[in-house]
């Protein structure tokens, strides 16, 4: 099971791919999973609809339950309540940081450029995940703890002044900032990937740490050091970082 927030086309550019694009189209295990992708741009989301209809028969999730909608901090659990209710099996009691949490995802999904940790914070208080891909905030290092949080009536003001082709400084929320957060509701930093961090469940970690082969906590400043460096201006020179 899966819950994509800001899902887009389903796919992704190549300079910045969808975290479940490989699994769910290009995997034959992909035709095991059922989903949620909430995204805000229409024609986005009639990408991913005709995506899923042209897909390679085997090469496509079970199902995928497109959500035209403008998720934030103040909706998040209503919005996965409505909709995931009749794709999510109800598992009561989950162990964890999390008891209350009703349902169990394998992956959850957060990329709207905006109030990503608020928003990601919201959905793991109503559904625990195995694993969390959460876009953050590259340009802000460790130890700096920066989040973008939302409030009453900003949703209307960012989409009025966001475009997808300019870089908004103050969104989303640093790698520090989520790592904290996510600590707090019972989760681990496994690692970095283009501007994704990956968290996983601290149940789980066992399992992570033998495929790996390392132990948890991850050092955030090792990870950050060795990530991939995301310049989104072609006019500054990754040396000016």
């Amino acid at each position: 099971t899966f819950v994509n927030v800001g899902a887009g086309d389903c796919r992704g550019t190549r300079y910045s791919w969808d975290p479940l694009f490989t699994l769910l189209f290009e995997s034959e295990l992909g035709r095991d999973f059922t989903g949620l992708a909430f995204e805000v741009e229409a024609t986005e989301l009639l990408a991913c609809v005709e995506r899923v209809a042209n897909a390679t028969p085997g090469y496509r999730p079970r199902r995928l339950v497109p959500v035209l909608a403008e998720v934030d901090p103040g909706n998040a659990r209503e919005l996965l309540a409505q909709r995931g209710s009749t794709v999510f099996p109800k598992l009561n009691g989950s162990s964890g940081a999390n008891p209350a949490a009703s349902a169990w995802l394998d992956f959850l999904v957060v990329d709207i450029d905006s109030w990503d940790c608020a928003v990601a914070r919201e959905m793991l208080q109503a559904a625990r995940a195995k694993i969390v891909f959460l876009e953050i905030a590259f340009q802000i290092p460790p130890p700096f703890r920066f989040a973008r949080e939302h409030r009453e009536g900003g949703t209307e003001i960012w989409r009025a002044a966001y475009k997808t082709s300019r870089y908004v400084a103050s969104s989303g929320c640093s790698l520090s900032y989520a790592v904290g957060m996510m600590d707090g509701l019972g989760y681990q930093l496994l690692f970095l990937h283009e501007s994704d961090a990956i968290f996983v469940a601290k149940e789980l970690a066992p399992i992570f740490e033998e495929a790996f082969r390392f132990r948890f906590p991850q050092d955030e400043f090792a990870c950050y050091e060795q990530s991939r460096l995301w310049v989104h201006d072609k006019d500054l020179p990754a040396e000016y970082i």
